[in-house]
């Protein structure tokens, strides 16, 4: 469920929110950006800053140097236009700098900026120009996946395949290293199996029709004799195994209800396997729900939000999404917990505070935030206040390496040498190496404060799945009637499939045809390599029969599925190749290992 190539997100400055997406071509987006003046912008930035629109206020400092952003990637936009790699560097360390006075690490807004750029200097055939472009890309968001893919498309463009398919598994790589795409991937990699397993048992069922579809259609046909001619038998036998049909969703019933009628003819692992496949099915629906309750919140822009601010990346919406959030759980300690560390990295103490006190009130022992009020009081010359502050925290956690070396660090600004000594020493005694990278640290900025707020993403989510989740998917009424018809469909299966079963057990099951049983022809050798299931059915394997078609159906829907998965949330579709070569090689490979164990089979024999 990703966008396609042309679909890239086009981002031009923070000044634009970027909560939804830009589909546009590269030539479109070129004139968009060019088109553009700095004036236009700083007002796009000045609505992005009103604290009424975004919920999150931000003093005129932080504004002025999130604008100065923005006129940089004004300068980049000039120095790529001009072909200019040098001014372009200059203009990305100035990005990079400017960022990192704000708290931040990277833009990754701006690096799919960068990344568009590229693809479109590629398609015209200036390669040089594409990898200074994917260059500056990585260096403003580094190790994204999307990057990776980018450099992939460019390579395919230069043919370039071997390189291609390297940049797309560093790119899958990269995509694991995310949690929170881990975490989608997760969700879909259930979806992936829920899929291969129901198409499974469909296709189950079909080899057993097949297989015992004979005989079950000639009972048909003798029981039909006693209510009309011959002719007329045959006919209600076969409106008698086809009617479901006509119903809504008509194959499936007719698969449940060939499950039922075919279940007497098995073998017991057949019919185990039977009676399984329903329990799963009756399972799937609360299956799905789940995955959905918790996509759902994995794809809310808050989510976004939550997750970037963790890993110090700065893109345009990030503001409007955390208002969002903030009205969303407006009393949650772990939210009011995280803004306060967004006001702290933006040098913004004043409004730190109330919300760091609100957090107290409910965790009053919570370390990182009263380290966080000592190093304040630090830094306004109020050592008194921040020996308290610290000590609290080190009350609060005993072997909090950090909280310690602080203390010892208000110490020594209040002339108070043996206690400084003595809390530096504990400070060594918990963690030497750290300390001893911290005491490099000059400045009067020495102390260290703590993103104890921005580290509570599973909290967060956790709040939302209980108290937004549900909203996304159905309604509750629905969702209570599945949870009683699902359960219910697999007890009326079994009890008609047990019921049938023992109401004609009397009169008898007709024996498979003479072409359902095993033969050593080269057509039906190839019948069975290419239907995994049949050669097992015939044997009354059901298990093997049913896990025969699993591996052929997990690769189909390694590139055929990705309809049935929920969007990944990057920018750039990686495309279908890598997809299709491991499912192409993966078949290949099957059908070698089938043909082998069929030969090897006969030479048994």
């Amino acid at each position: 469920m990703s966008i396609s190539f042309k679909s890239l997100v086009l981002l031009f400055s923070l000044g634009v929110p970027a909560s939804g997406v830009f589909a546009q071509t590269p030539s479109t987006a070129d004139a968009a950006v060019l088109d553009d003046t700095p004036a236009a912008a700083l007002a796009d930035n000045r609505e992005v800053f009103d604290p009424y629109l975004t919920g999150i206020e931000l003093t005129s400092v932080a504004q002025r140097e999130l604008q100065r952003l923005e006129e940089l990637w004004l300068q980049w936009m000039s120095a790529w236009a001009q072909n200019d790699p040098e001014h372009a560097q200059s203009v990305v360390d100035s990005l990079l700098s400017t960022t990192r006075e704000l708290g931040f690490e990277s833009l990754p807004d701006l690096s799919l900026g960068a990344l568009v750029r590229a693809l479109t200097a590629a398609e015209s055939g200036d390669f040089e120009r594409a990898e200074w472009s994917l260059n500056s890309a990585d260096q403003l968001d580094p190790l994204r996946p999307e990057t990776a893919f980018a450099r992939a498309a460019v390579e395919r463009m230069r043919s370039g395949q071997l390189a291609a398919l390297d940049w797309q598994l560093k790119g899958l790589w990269r995509f694991v290293r995310s949690a929170q795409h881990r975490r989608l991937g997760a969700i879909n990699l259930v979806l992936w199996l829920i899929w291969v397993t129901m198409v499974a048992a469909a296709l189950f069922v079909a080899v057993e029709m097949a297989t015992h579809g004979g005989g079950l259609m000639r009972d048909a046909v003798r029981f039909a004799d006693r209510l009309a001619p011959r002719w007329l038998a045959y006919a209600l036998a076969i409106v008698g195994l086809l009617w479901p049909l006509a119903l809504p969703y008509g194959l499936l019933w007719l698969l449940l209800y060939w499950s039922v009628l075919l279940w007497g003819y098995g073998s017991f692992s057949e019919r185990a396997t039977m009676m399984v496949l329903w329990a799963m099915m009756a399972v799937t629906p609360f299956v799905l729900a789940h995955c959905e309750r918790r996509a759902a919140v994995e794809l809310l822009p808050p989510t976004k939000a939550v997750e970037h601010l963790r890993d110090h990346r700065l893109y345009g919406g990030l503001f409007t999404d955390l208002g969002v959030l903030r009205s969303m759980e407006p009393e949650s300690a772990p939210v009011q917990h995280m803004l306060a560390d967004l006001h702290r990295m933006l040098g913004q103490w004043e409004l730190a505070q109330p919300l760091y006190r609100e957090v107290l009130k409910v965790e009053p022992d919570k370390a990182s935030i009263l380290v966080n009020f000592g190093a304040y009081h630090f830094l306004q010359g109020d050592y008194t206040s921040a020996i308290e502050a610290f000590q609290k925290g080190v009350d609060a956690d005993p072997q909090n390496a950090a909280a310690l070396y602080n203390l010892s660090q208000a110490y020594n600004e209040g002339f108070l040498y043996s206690e400084s000594r003595a809390m530096l020493d504990r400070a060594v005694a918990i963690d030497e190496g750290r300390v001893a990278t911290w005491l490099k640290r000059a400045g009067p900025d020495r102390v260290l404060t703590f993103n104890g707020g921005l580290v509570r993403g599973a909290e967060i989510r956790q709040a939302l799945l209980a108290h937004r989740g549900a909203a996304a998917v159905e309604s509750g009424s629905i969702a209570a009637k599945r949870r009683f018809l699902s359960p219910l469909l697999f007890f009326l299966l079994t009890a008609a499939a047990l019921g049938l079963h023992l109401a004609r057990r009397q009169y008898g099951y007709s024996d498979l045809p003479e072409w359902a049983t095993e033969s050593s022809g080269l057509g039906e050798r190839l019948v069975r390599i290419l239907v995994p299931g049949l050669d097992s059915a015939q044997q009354g394997r059901g298990a093997r029969s049913y896990l025969a078609w699993l591996p052929p159906l997990g690769l189909l829907f390694i590139p055929l599925g990705r309809r049935c998965f929920f969007r990944l949330p990057w920018g750039f579709d990686p495309g279908q190749s890598l997809p299709w070569l491991i499912a192409i090689v993966g078949w290949v490979l099957l059908l070698i290992v089938r043909w082998s164990l069929e030969l090897r089979g006969e030479e048994a024999n």
